[in-house]
């Protein structure tokens, strides 16, 4: 059995965290020297949480499907 593909989808949650880690960051900066934007913020939250749901989503949905195309094509052993 591959597991190519599983990596691939933990890689792409691992960009995610990190992305998460530095833009957390970022916030704290603007934060204290700017300050918050209620809308603009509020946006910025719907986005960052949209992406996360939908490559989850889409990418279990893809990965599942991969590996019923390996079964399929009998190229998954056990």
């Amino acid at each position: 059995m591959t597991f190519i593909h599983v990596f691939e989808y933990l890689c792409g949650i691992a960009v995610f965290g990190f992305l998460y880690w530095l833009l957390s960051g970022i916030k704290e900066i603007i934060e204290t020297s700017v300050g918050i934007s209620g809308d603009t913020y509020t946006l910025y939250l719907y986005v960052w949480t949209g992406s996360i749901i939908v490559y989850l989503l889409f990418g279990g949905i893809w990965l599942a499907r991969t590996y019923a195309e390996l079964k399929e094509q009998g190229g998954i052993r056990f």
